[in-house]
Formats: structure tokens, C-alpha cells, sequence
């Protein structure tokens, strides 16, 4: 028994060691052809290709620049008159609302508040509109183009539109008659998306404007007006009885200069999230 088990650990070692062996896989030849998926051309012979594969990349992580729209200044777009004397009543008796997004033009709403319908007038602060940052971009594309393998005959001259290549492997070193190495991936999924872009708060901020009232449609007679700040509370103005008439119109303009300048949180967007593929495959090429 002892002269056994020496001969059996040796067979056991052996094994062991042959399963450790890595296969290696005998580099084979290839035709390759590159292009338009929709003009891929068949294999010579009709051969099924040995694959297909999308060009293996490693785009930019960059989506692009990050912009930020100023702030602006608007004129408020709701304003009440009330029945009584500022302060003394809370109900308006009348709403004045402008259309959204009014720029301050002269505007008439389609009924003016009668001069016995109202004793005071609330003005309203103007608002400011945030910057506005620029669109999330897209991520920068990725090649449209694939590589169709075909399995070659070694001894004959490659097909119209295909170059001789062959197989290879992730370490391995291409030789000097095929020294262009190329990588394809047979499947690809791209879960890419681009940061937002943000703006950071106004570094400077002006909105204040010029409110007037007038008695006409034209807005030609005035009479009345408020200047405000964004800052502002709301500002009450009364009208004796015999002094007030129709409110017709309202007009605003700005009262100084408007800077409302911001700055991208981040000056470029960037790529968020990966591209998954299928393991590669390696070709050596002739150039």
C-alpha cells in the first residue's frame, strides 16, 4: 500500500493541474467589414457571420456647457380697489387682473372700475422671475457604425469591402502584418443621461417699477401712480370722492436698471450613469 499512494497523489496533482490550465483559444481568421448597419453585406458564400458588433467606445464624460437666462423684473398682474379708505376694509370690492407674463404695456381690461365703485386702490409689489438655466443637454452620441465578422479563408484575399484580420485577445500584442487592433461589442445598452444644469442665486438684483394709473383706455390721463420695489409691501392709495375717476388702465415701466445676473452651478454638464455592453471582442487588422 505504500508503494500505491505516491502514484495516486501524482495522478490527483496532475489533474488538478490541468484544470487550472487556462484554454486558450488559437487565434483565428477573420474578414471584417465596417459600416452602416443597414449596408452590412453578406458573408462570402452566404456564410452566416461569426458576429456582428458595435464598435467599442469610450465616449466623453462631457455633455457640454451650462448657461444661466438673467433674472427679470415683472410688474404684478393682480391689483384690487377697495370700497372704503385704506386699512378699513379687507374685502376688495374689485379685482384688476392683467394677463400672465404682462411686460408693464399699457393694458385696459375689458370693464374699468367705476368712480363710485372704489375709494382706494393696492398697488403690488413687482416679482421676480428666477434665471433660468439652459436645457439638460444630451449625452455626446455614440458611433452608429458596426463590425460584421466573417469566418476567412486564411489563403485568399479578402472580399471587396472587407480587410483581413484575426482573432485575438484582451493582453495579447498585434503583429506587424495585422498591427491595427479593433475592439467591438456585440450588444450595448446605453442607460446614459446628462447632469441639469442649475443656476446659483442673482449676484445683483434691481427690480423696481413704476406703476400708473389712468382714466383712459390709451393710457394718455393719468391719475394716479406708486413706485415699488420687489422688496415692497403692497402700497394703498386713497381717492376722495370727488376727485376720483373711472380706473380705467395701468401702465409699468421699469424705475431703475434691472441686473440680474447668474452663474451655472456647474459650468458643464456631465455624463451621468454607464453604458453596458457584452464582453469584447478583439481583432487584429490590416491597416
Amino acid at each position: 500500500m505504500r508503494s500505491v499512494l505516491p502514484f495516486a497523489l501524482a495522478g490527483v496533482t496532475a489533474a488538478a493541474c490541468a484544470l487550472e490550465t487556462p484554454y486558450i483559444e488559437e487565434p483565428k481568421p477573420m474578414w471584417l467589414w465596417t459600416g452602416d448597419p443597414t449596408e452590412a453585406p453578406p458573408c462570402p458564400d452566404g456564410a452566416e457571420p461569426a458576429w456582428d458588433g458595435w464598435q467599442y467606445e469610450d465616449p466623453s464624460p462631457d455633455c457640454g456647457e451650462c448657461s444661466c437666462a438673467p433674472a427679470t423684473c415683472k410688474p404684478s398682474t393682480a391689483y384690487e380697489t377697495f370700497g372704503a379708505a385704506c386699512g378699513e376694509e379687507t374685502v376688495p370690492t374689485n379685482h384688476v387682473d392683467l394677463p400672465e407674463g404682462w411686460d408693464g404695456g399699457c393694458f385696459a381690461p375689458p370693464f374699468p372700475v367705476p368712480t363710485l365703485s372704489y375709494a382706494s386702490i393696492l398697488y403690488r409689489p413687482p416679482v421676480v422671475v428666477p434665471c433660468e438655466p439652459s436645457p439638460t443637454p444630451e449625452p455626446p452620441a455614440l458611433t452608429a457604425e458596426i463590425g460584421r465578422a466573417c469566418r476567412a479563408d486564411a489563403a485568399l484575399a479578402p472580399p471587396s469591402g472587407f480587410v483581413s484580420c484575426m482573432t485575438s485577445t484582451v493582453d495579447a500584442v498585434c503583429p506587424a502584418e495585422l498591427p491595427l487592433r479593433r475592439v467591438f461589442t456585440k450588444h450595448r445598452i446605453d442607460y446614459r443621461t446628462c447632469s441639469p444644469c442649475e443656476c446659483a442665486p442673482p449676484s445683483e438684483l434691481e427690480c423696481t417699477v413704476h406703476i400708473t394709473a389712468y382714466a383712459d383706455r390709451a393710457c394718455e390721463q393719468a391719475f394716479d401712480s406708486a413706485t415699488l420695489s420687489f422688496t415692497d409691501d403692497p402700497v394703498c392709495h386713497d381717492f376722495p370722492s370727488p376727485s376720483r375717476p373711472n380706473f380705467t388702465a395701468l401702465q409699468a415701466e421699469p424705475a431703475a436698471p434691472i441686473a440680474g445676473a447668474c452663474a451655472p452651478v456647474q459650468r458643464r454638464s456631465v455624463v451621468v450613469d454607464q453604458i453596458v455592453r457584452s464582453p469584447p471582442k478583439f481583432l487584429c487588422c490590416e491597416q
